[in-house]
């Protein structure tokens, strides 16, 4: 049964906005957060210092997950 609910949630995952991004979250693996120095400290970037891509791709692993979770049987 793995590979009709596999095809059924590749097919689900396409039709929403940013489909093949949330596809390849789950492919490849969420973002990799990137890095900022500051003040001599490095860390994530927050969110907000995110480029447009990347806070996009953020928003579909978000998604990626989400689906996953609520499909399950």
């Amino acid at each position: 049964m793995y590979d009709s609910w596999k095809s059924e949630m590749e097919l689900y995952m396409i039709n929403r906005q940013h489909g093949r991004m949330i596809l390849e979250s789950i492919k490849n693996g969420p973002l990799i957060w990137p890095t900022i120095k500051e003040n001599g400290v490095t860390r994530p970037r927050k969110y907000s210092e995110l480029t447009p891509a990347d806070a996009i791709q953020a928003d579909c692993d978000v998604k990626a997950t989400n689906i996953i979770l609520q499909r399950l049987p």
